[in-house]
């Protein structure tokens, strides 16, 4: 019988144009980027030319199938595309409190770029609900079953892709 997996939101994390981690997510979530030991999406705290990145430079509201970004309050903005994000951003804000904190979100779209400093990027992949069948083997780490409802092997952390291969 097959099963409708939910939807996800990935992160890549890139370095002058070069992934160098990726972060996907099937729940939601707050998720912080930043050169900060307590940031989940850690920038090159010890090399200089990331200097410029905060060490909570911006935090993610993460609710798939939606994402949203807000700056944490950093010294040299976040960009989205290449536009700053509170000086004349076209996108509709939302003001939303975590923790003690309140941000102004902008939702993100797919492909959207969320710029941390030069050379620093980080890239939106939204990926839609599949059909699964339950108990399918991971094809990866072949360790076990995928968990029914989730796109994601709780083994190796392989993302399912819409065509029902792994990536």
């Amino acid at each position: 019988m097959k099963m409708w997996v939910g939807d996800s939101v990935v992160l890549s994390l890139n370095s002058d144009g070069e992934t160098i981690d990726t972060f996907a997510f099937d729940s939601e979530a707050d998720i912080i980027a930043g050169r900060g030991e307590d940031c989940p999406i850690r920038v090159f705290p010890n090399i200089a030319r990331y200097n410029t990145v905060s060490n909570r430079h911006c935090i993610f509201r993460i609710v798939p199938p939606r994402i949203y970004v807000s700056d944490y309050g950093s010294s040299n903005s976040t960009l989205v595309n290449g536009e700053n994000l509170w000086k004349g951003f076209k996108r509709r804000s939302v003001k939303k409190k975590v923790a003690k904190d309140e941000f102004r979100f902008i939702e993100l779209h797919e492909g959207d770029k969320v710029a941390l400093c030069n050379g620093i990027e980080i890239t939106v992949s939204i990926m839609p609900a599949v059909p699964n069948d339950e108990g399918e083997m991971c094809p990866i780490c072949e360790d076990r079953p995928i968990k029914t409802g989730s796109r994601f092997c709780q083994a190796c952390s392989g993302i399912m892709e819409q065509r029902n291969t792994w990536w």
